[in-house]
């Protein structure tokens, strides 16, 4: 009877999901090298959830080396989402998203996605700034915040590639004068 407890017990410990991911909200990419110029997106994401319900998200980041032009709340999140704006220099606020329709997202999921512009060279933290505030449909939730960092490098010049009308005709020259010159050395055989 005990040995049937116990394999009862070890059966059901055994048979229950665990989990080894935490919850996690960070960028994707996490870091990234753009050049001069370039406009590009990072989404936010959230992963290793259970639930998560809504919140509210506050992004900072050196207004020197980047701008951010929008925030783009994805639409999963069904209930008043809030792109947030720029309320001072290096610090966009407010984007808030909530599920009311849907179902609480779980796992791995896109949260917002931001588009930004950069303007000088030089390396920009992004941040996930600790006012921000995270939710179950029961409990606040607090999970690990990973920044990120943006590298923005000088725009490289394109080295021009030659025509492939010249490169043709060289190819030409170069049978040409191989076959003049196998004749030259056929001639100086005899």
């Amino acid at each position: 009877m005990m040995m049937r407890i116990l394999r009862t017990t070890l059966f059901v410990l055994l048979s229950v999901p665990f989990s080894a991911s935490a919850l996690m909200i960070t960028f994707d990419p996490v870091d990234q090298t753009v050049q001069k110029g370039d406009i590009f997106d990072i989404n936010i994401i959230g992963t290793g959830f259970n639930e998560l319900a809504g919140g509210t998200i506050d992004l900072g980041y050196d207004d020197n080396f980047i701008e951010i032009l929008s925030v783009t709340v994805d639409p999963y999140w069904d209930f008043l989402p809030s792109s947030g704006s720029n309320t001072s220099a290096g610090l966009w606020t407010g984007i808030s998203f909530d599920a009311f329709i849907n179902t609480p997202a779980s796992g791995a999921f896109i949260i917002a996605t931001a588009s930004l512009s950069a303007l000088e060279v030089g390396v920009s933290p992004f941040s996930i700034l600790g006012s921000s505030a995270l939710f179950s449909s029961t409990d606040p939730l607090s999970p690990n915040i990973v920044n990120g960092t943006i590298a923005v490098v000088p725009l490289s010049v394109a080295v021009p590639e030659p025509n492939i009308i010249c490169l043709f005709v060289m190819g030409l020259i170069g049978v040409w004068f191989k076959g003049t010159w196998i004749k030259a050395s056929r001639i100086e055989k005899f």
